[in-house]
């Protein structure tokens, strides 16, 4: 019965996303393991490089660079005015190698809002073979994301930033999506953590 309850929980999220039922939501314990579970287990490798904001939250900023001492290359996502990224402001030359974008909804420091469907929809047009994984923690459950066009590879969410208790996150993923556990051994949703 419970886990017929938590299936029925991670469907209404999912709805909520508008993504795909068949789209993979796994329970983790805060958005940190969330982002750190994404950046670690997308199997990047010595040579590629990842785009991230110095200046955004610390879960998104600390694992990326935990990645320099296997040979990934952390270069800075650039920002507009107000904080927040713009597919404009992103050339070619820089998106050499680079397999992971991280932006976030929310700019934590600055407080800027990113409407993260028309940076999707403009960034998979230029680069759609570039994994983009958005933190949606400061605005899930206030703003809406709509996931149904594909254009957003992941994303990470938190219950205790729209009411919920603490300790109780998610990571959303395409199905298509193979990413190696962060933590190994306890079997918890699908052998993922």
């Amino acid at each position: 019965e419970l886990n017929q309850k938590t299936q029925r929980i991670r469907e209404g999220i999912l709805e909520t996303l508008k993504a795909s039922k068949d789209s993979r939501l796994v329970f983790t314990g805060s958005a940190s393991e969330s982002n750190n579970s994404l950046i670690k287990g997308l199997g990047l490798k010595d040579g590629d490089r990842l785009l991230v904001s110095l200046g955004d939250h610390a879960s998104l900023v600390n694992p990326s660079l935990s990645l320099k001492e296997q040979g990934i290359e952390i270069s800075e996502l650039p920002l507009n005015s107000v904080g927040v990224p713009e597919v404009s402001l992103i050339s070619d030359e820089l998106m050499e190698k680079v397999k992971l974008v991280l932006i976030s909804s929310v700019n934590s420091q600055s407080g800027g809002l990113l409407c993260v469907e028309t940076f999707a929809k403009e960034f998979k047009s230029r680069f759609p073979k570039v994994h983009l994984h958005v933190d949606a923690v400061q605005s899930y459950g206030k703003f809406p994301l709509d996931l149904s066009q594909g254009n957003i590879d992941s994303a990470s969410l938190s219950a205790h930033k729209m009411g919920g208790p603490k300790g109780v996150a998610a990571l959303f993923v395409k199905k298509s999506l193979s990413l190696e556990p962060l933590l190994h051994g306890g079997n918890q949703e699908a052998d993922f953590r």
